[in-house]
């Protein structure tokens, strides 16, 4: 998930223990920072050692960590990434996407018959920047360009200086099931919390999981949350099925689905198109 780059000092004492981040706040409406919120500052909490099982009252600061109240002080150094002017490197890093993926762009995009609205939509969906907002939802058949619309939009914000970031459901699920062990459940908490409150979310193969009672619930949450955030934050989901024809057990998820903008991605499978022009250029400069 996202990767908060705070100063060296903290990394160090953080790993020998009785030191937390504090985390910052999310950069307002997509603006500012994306790494402290634009508060220029991180903050870092150092216990002294003395845990409470209540709020320890007036004195010293106390937080709420690891199902203690601690007492300690709080310190702050300079945001390493807008201190230094790294605010591009920290939404690359955080977009989800690598290599090549991050070359993509609505202009590569074809629009062949079927699927010029989902092309509309899209140009229109990155005209908001810098303060994109509302849930759209793909949908279509195998190989109708989705996966293609969903990483061109996060570049494009990204480029423009918006936090977004791509995720496939499953992939987002199991880094937050990953973060439920034996001594941080809380970690779960703090990673969907994070996703929950992201500027720009766009989430792939919606309907492509291993549906269980906590994953239907986490899934629940996640997008209940961005629902109700959905004039502050951008959501753009991904689904091979119709939104208004979801099981029975996934209603919920059309529900939402449906309570905002929906785009059918149609005409041809663009895959196997894709396969004959990458052998063209192959056999165009073979040997």
């Amino acid at each position: 998930m996202t990767d908060i780059s705070i100063p060296r000092i903290f990394q160090t004492d953080i790993r020998n223990g009785n030191t937390w981040l504090i985390d910052p706040p999310e950069a307002p409406y997509g603006r500012g920072c994306p790494n402290c919120g634009d508060m220029k500052v991180i903050y870092a909490f150092y216990g002294d050692g003395n845990t409470f099982k209540y709020p320890p009252g007036l004195g010293k600061p106390a937080h709420f960590i690891d199902g203690q109240w601690r007492t300690g002080e709080t310190r702050g150094l300079p945001c390493p990434v807008c201190a230094e002017h790294k605010e591009a490197d920290f939404l690359q890093r955080n977009c989800g996407l690598a290599g090549v993926d991050l070359d993509i762009r609505l202009a590569s995009f074809d629009p062949l018959s079927g699927k010029e609205d989902a092309l509309h939509m899209a140009q229109g969906i990155l005209s908001q920047v810098p303060n994109p907002a509302g849930m759209i939802t793909y949908f279509g058949g195998y190989g109708r360009g989705k996966t293609h619309l969903l990483k061109a939009l996060v570049n494009g914000f990204r480029v423009a200086g918006v936090y977004a970031t791509y995720r496939k459901l499953s992939d987002l699920l199991a880094e937050v099931r990953e973060g439920y062990d034996d001594k941080a459940s809380e970690a779960a908490e703090d990673i969907l919390t994070r996703y929950k409150s992201l500027r720009v979310l766009a989430v792939d193969e919606v309907d492509r999981v291993s549906w269980t009672p906590w994953s239907r619930e986490a899934t629940f949450r996640l997008l209940d949350r961005r629902y109700e955030m959905q004039r502050l934050t951008l959501t753009i989901l991904a689904t091979n099925a119709d939104p208004a024809k979801m099981p029975s057990d996934l209603e919920y998820l059309g529900s939402r689905m449906q309570a905002g903008i929906i785009c059918e991605v149609g005409g041809i499978d663009m895959r196997p198109a894709v396969g004959i022009m990458a052998e063209r250029e192959l056999l165009e400069y073979a040997p």
